[in-house]
């Protein structure tokens, strides 16, 4: 990856940092850990021109959240699937985001930084593939 353009390592959490889940200990505990390592790679990688972001793709629909959204149980409760497709973006939705920032060429600016699907969509102008682009939750 040493001195190539568009380098970087991408660390992904399931929520924020910053948004603890005080009924979640671990799950807080993994997210608080994965932005740290990103941080610290980012000191070390910075000086080879990679770069280490924290990248929150926000809730993703992969198959199994929809599968357990169409069983209508547990984490769903209470939604309409216009709120899940709202509230939820696409594998797909995640992947452009990813794309869009490697390739933007000023992904080193964003080393140690937390970036979500979202900003990105906003800053290059892509959507989801049903055309939205959700809000991180």
């Amino acid at each position: 990856m040493k001195g190539r353009p568009g380098a970087a390592v991408l660390f992904t959490s399931e929520r924020r940092p910053e948004e603890p889940g005080a009924q979640e200990l671990v799950l807080d505990l993994r997210a608080t850990a994965v932005e740290r390592m990103a941080l610290l790679y980012s000191l070390h990688l910075r000086l080879l021109g990679v770069a280490s972001v924290l990248f929150y793709p926000g809730f993703s629909r992969t198959d199994a959240i929809g599968q357990g959204f169409a069983k209508g149980g547990g984490y769903f409760d209470g939604w309409t699937e216009e709120e899940f497709l709202t509230k939820s973006g696409s594998i797909q939705y995640a992947g452009r985001a990813a794309a869009a920032l490697v390739a933007e060429g000023t992904v080193l600016e964003r080393t140690g930084m937390l970036v979500t699907a979202r900003e990105l969509a906003d800053e290059h102008g892509f959507t989801d593939v049903n055309g939205r682009r959700p809000e991180p939750i």
